[in-house]
């Protein structure tokens, strides 16, 4: 009789420790089915954070940022300025790259090449040489209207560095148009001066008739001296002066130059070199 007692309570405790041992399985195993669907879950989650980081304004920048630019494919063509200064620009298509023609002034015209800028899409680097023989380089980037022509490095004295020059598109010809008639005139500062001598009141007069800026630093006498050399066709070394007369539609009408100042003056009629003594004093 004990020893039935006795392997009935070895047998209940045998049947309690395979339950409590499958309990404990069980629970392992949900316990490990339910960390497998949370990191399922949280990895759902960061695809469609990413996602939708995509295609939000803020993820996608970098794509608006390149849109935003102008592409320098639409550069080519020829450009004038408005200011004038008589200025030209021709970009042509070279191959890989760009062909520029530059007249900056009368005295100054730079053939050279010119190439994407590799941080900037919509700016093209150029490079050539100056009237006096030494590199010059600058930026050209697209604008509403045209182009803005900017110089970069230069050791030519009658440019700095950071000068900017824009130009309209002849391809437009409304604003062509517009850009010749502000640039070109026909006006003189002193139109008589071949006609008759000079007194204080001829220049008083002219200065008060003015409808125009003179170039920086130049004084009513000094204009009305080199307007009398400039409608003999006399090509100044001042690039400041030439391009003020390039300005002049009687200027640009005379067709022949001539930078020999003792040739010009042997052309003067008397009234223009007694003129001439006479604003010299």
């Amino acid at each position: 009789m004990m020893r039935s007692k006795y392997v009935l309570l070895m047998t209940a405790l045998l049947g309690m420790s395979v339950l409590t041992q499958g309990c404990g399985q069980k629970e392992e195993a949900s316990g490990e089915t339910q960390k497998t669907e949370a990191v399922v879950e949280e990895e759902k989650a960061v695809e469609e954070s990413t996602a939708k980081k995509a295609e939000s304004p803020e993820g996608n920048e970098d794509a608006e940022t390149v849109n935003d630019q102008k592409a320098v494919s639409d550069l080519p063509g020829e450009y004038v300025t408005d200011d004038g200064e008589s200025g030209e620009l021709i970009i042509e298509e070279d191959g890989s790259g760009y062909r520029i023609l530059l007249t900056l002034y009368r005295l100054t015209e730079i053939e050279g090449s010119a190439e994407i800028n590799p941080d900037n899409e919509a700016v093209l680097d150029w490079s050539g040489t100056d009237a006096s023989g030494a590199p010059i380089k600058g930026t050209i980037e697209e604008q509403e209207e045209g182009c803005l022509l900017t110089v970069t490095d230069t050791s030519w004295e009658y440019l700095q560095n950071g000068d900017t020059y824009y130009f309209y598109s002849l391809d437009d010809a409304a604003i062509a148009d517009e850009a010749f008639d502000e640039a070109f005139t026909d006006t003189y500062i002193y139109e008589d001066s071949n006609a008759c001598a000079m007194t204080e009141g001829d220049v008083a007069l002219a200065e008060k008739s003015l409808t125009e800026e003179l170039p920086e630093g130049k004084s009513i006498e000094e204009m009305i001296l080199n307007e009398i050399y400039a409608r003999h066709g006399y090509r100044f070394e001042d690039p400041k002066l030439q391009a003020y007369f390039d300005g002049k539609q009687w200027y640009l009408d005379i067709g022949s130059y001539s930078s020999d100042l003792e040739e010009i003056n042997e052309s003067l009629n008397d009234f223009e070199k007694q003129n001439v003594e006479f604003l010299k004093k």
